[in-house]
C-alpha cells in the first residue's frame, strides 16, 4: 500500500480541493487476517491526525486489459 499524491485527471478539482489521504497499491498476499480492516484504520487514524476529512482509494484509471475508470 501507498500513500499517494492524487492523479489530477483522476479526480475532480472539487475532490481534489477536498482535505484527503489517498491510497494506492492496496492488496495483500495473506486473505483471512483481517490484515485489510487493519491498515484501512491505520490510514484512517493518520487521516484524522492530519485533519483530512476523507481517505480516497485510487483504484485504477487503466489496467493492463484495456479497461478505463468510469470517470473518463
Amino acid at each position: 500500500m501507498a500513500i499517494i499524491v492524487p492523479e489530477a485527471d483522476f479526480w475532480t478539482p472539487e475532490e481534489l480541493a477536498e482535505p484527503q489521504t489517498y491510497i494506492s497499491r492496496f492488496f495483500f498476499v495473506e486473505h483471512g487476517k483481517d490484515y485489510g480492516p487493519d491498515l484501512l484504520d491505520a490510514v484512517r487514524e493518520q487521516a484524522r491526525s492530519d485533519h483530512k476529512d476523507w481517505v480516497r482509494l485510487n483504484c485504477w484509471s487503466t489496467c493492463a486489459h484495456g479497461l478505463t475508470s468510469a470517470t473518463k
